[in-house]
């Protein structure tokens, strides 16, 4: 059973730092229960109380949703801690910079030499490409296109291909950097 106290008045020193929490159940009850410290805390002003219940009342949120509205809080979960964590969302962004890189030179080389008769003249182009889309900032889109016309075999397949994994590259970037911002706010107690 979540603690209850509604309706009490809490000592500007307390804390829970080292209480133990039972593990979220989906009740609607124990969600106004931490609902409820979470508030008492925040007038308090204690930031990283007022997160811990934070956290809480979310894993119980979580598991009262269905269907795409729980898969978004897991997401938030796991790629971000609820917006805690720094590291999580820079892991999975470095992941999927990787994983598309590694895409981005496997079909740099397919449309170079792997469906070609004519001799291979396989550029690294697709990493500066890679590394362009990376961080998408207003600018950068003309030196992409030239990255892009070095490496990408034309055709209206292989655009559309690359049209799809640049609008990934560029969604996975700006989350994580969202996610990031987001957990640096958090972590310096930002209203």
């Amino acid at each position: 059973m979540s603690p209850i106290f509604h309706g009490c008045e809490l000592h500007q020193d307390i804390s829970f730092k080292d209480a133990v929490f039972p593990a979220a159940t989906g009740n609607e009850n124990s969600a106004n229960a931490y609902r409820t410290l979470k508030l008492a805390f925040s007038k308090q002003q204690a930031i990283r109380e007022e997160h811990r219940f934070f956290r809480l009342e979310m894993e119980e949120e979580t598991l009262r949703e269905t269907g795409l509205k729980r898969a978004l809080f897991r997401a938030y979960r796991t790629f971000s801690d609820y917006g805690f964590s720094i590291t999580r969302p820079l892991r999975y962004w470095g992941l999927g910079v990787l994983v598309l890189t590694v895409v981005y030179g496997l079909l740099s080389w397919l449309g170079q030499c792997g469906l070609s008769t004519l001799a291979c003249d396989f550029t690294p182009k697709w990493l500066e490409f890679s590394l362009l889309q990376t961080l998408p900032l207003p600018g950068l889109e003309k030196l992409s296109g030239n990255a892009s016309e070095a490496f990408w075999p034309e055709g209206a397949w292989w655009g559309l291909g690359l049209s799809v994994l640049v609008i990934l590259h560029k969604t996975l970037s700006l989350a994580a950097l969202f996610l990031i911002g987001l957990a640096l706010r958090n972590l310096f107690k930002l209203k």
